[in-house]
C-alpha cells in the first residue's frame, strides 16, 4: 500500500518568543515592595504637566500605578474612602488626566490616554484598586510563566531617569487635588531586557465597504495591534503574504473570551493580540535580507459601514529594549 505522503504547506509566519536561556538570568525570587515614598511628584509643571520621578539602578518595577484625591467630595466623580480621603473614580480620571507618558532615559516608552490605559488594563484583567490607573510589568494574569513575567519587569540598573509625565486638564484643581504614585517593585538590579513600546499610526477611509492599509510599523516585534474605530465588522490580515486573520469581529473574539480577556472592554474595537494565550510569542519583525527584497508587509483589509471612518492603530512593540527603543 502506498504511503500517504504529506503535502508540505506555506512557510510559517514568523514569530519572536522568548526563549527559556534568555528568561532564567532575569527570574527574581525577592519579594515585591509596595513604597509610596519613593515616588517624587511634580504637580502643575509647564503646560499642565505633571512630573513623577522614579529611582532607578536596583529598582525593578512590576506596576507603576497613580490616583487623585481631593479635599472635598466631587458628586459623582469621587468615592471617599476612610483615612486617605475623597479618591477620583477610576472612570473620572480622565477628566483630569487626559493623556500618560511613560519614559526611560529621555526617551517614550508608552503614551496612551487615561482611557485607553483603563482599557487595556481592563481588557487584559488587570484590576487595580479603584481609582488607580496605570502600567503593570506585565502582571500576574498576563503570562502563563512566572519567568515570562519576571522577564517583562521593568528592570532600570543602567536607566539614567525614569518617570511618568501627566497631561493635566483644565479641571485639575492643584489647590485642591493631589496626585499620589505607589510603585510595585523589587529591590534587585536588572538590566532593561524586554519591555513593550507602543506607536501610533492613523488614517481615515472615506468611503464604505472594503479598504487596504499596509502602513503598519513592521521593523519590530509587535505584540498587539488595537484598531480604535466605529463600525468595522470584518478584517482580514495577511503578513508577508500569508493570512494571519480573515474573520468578522465576533469570531475573532471567540478567541479572546476563551483566553480570558475581558472583550467588554473594548467595545466595537479590533483588539490583534499575539499574546492571547499567556506566551510571549510577537510577530517577528520583517526583517529578512529576503523580505526587505521583496518588500515584505503586514497588510490589512478591512470593511467599514461609516463614511470617513477613523482607524487609529494602537500598535504595542515587546521585545528587547534595545530593538524596540
Amino acid at each position: 500500500m502506498a504511503k500517504n505522503k504529506m503535502r508540505r504547506g506555506e512557510p510559517p509566519i514568523r514569530q519572536s518568543g522568548v526563549g527559556a536561556q534568555a528568561t532564567k538570568p532575569l527570574e527574581s525570587t525577592r519579594p515585591t515592595r509596595i513604597d509610596a515614598t519613593i515616588a517624587e511628584i511634580y504637580p502643575n509643571m509647564s503646560g499642565g504637566i505633571a512630573r513623577i520621578n522614579l529611582p532607578t539602578g536596583d529598582y525593578t518595577y512590576r506596576a507603576i500605578p497613580f490616583y487623585i484625591t481631593s479635599s472635598a467630595e466631587i458628586v459623582g466623580k469621587t468615592t471617599e474612602v476612610v483615612g486617605i480621603g475623597h479618591v477620583v473614580n477610576t472612570a473620572n480620571v480622565s477628566e483630569y488626566i487626559s493623556n500618560v507618558r511613560l519614559m526611560m532615559n529621555g526617551a517614550v516608552m508608552q503614551e496612551l490616554t487615561t482611557d485607553e490605559l483603563v482599557i487595556r488594563n481592563q481588557y487584559s484583567v488587570l484590576d487595580m484598586s479603584a481609582g488607580m490607573v496605570g502600567f503593570w510589568f506585565p502582571g500576574t494574569r498576563f503570562y502563563q510563566d512566572a519567568r515570562h513575567r519576571d522577564a517583562f519587569a521593568l528592570g532600570t540598573e543602567r536607566a539614567y531617569g525614569l518617570k511618568l509625565e501627566l497631561q493635566q486638564t483644565a479641571a485639575f484643581d492643584t489647590g485642591t487635588m493631589e496626585l499620589h504614585c505607589a510603585p510595585l517593585f523589587v529591590r534587585a538590579p536588572k538590566a532593561t531586557a524586554f519591555t513593550y513600546t507602543t506607536e501610533r499610526i492613523s488614517n481615515t477611509f472615506s468611503a464604505i465597504g472594503k479598504h487596504t492599509f499596509t502602513d503598519l510599523p513592521d521593523g519590530d516585534a509587535i505584540a498587539q495591534i488595537w484598531m480604535i474605530a466605529d463600525g468595522v465588522t470584518h478584517l482580514k490580515m495577511e503578513v508577508d503574504g500569508k493570512t494571519l486573520i480573515d474573520c468578522n469581529r465576533i469570531e475573532y473574539n471567540n478567541m479572546l473570551i476563551e483566553a480570558g480577556r475581558d472583550i467588554s472592554a473594548i467595545g466595537d474595537d479590533w483588539l490583534i493580540d499575539m499574546h492571547w494565550d499567556g506566551r510571549p510569542r510577537s510577530l517577528a519583525p520583517l526583517d529578512l535580507p529576503a523580505e526587505v527584497r521583496r518588500g515584505a508587509k503586514i497588510k490589512v483589509e478591512l470593511t467599514t459601514t461609516q463614511a470617513n471612518t477613523e482607524v487609529q492603530f494602537l500598535v504595542l512593540h515587546s521585545g528587547l529594549y534595545r530593538d524596540v527603543r
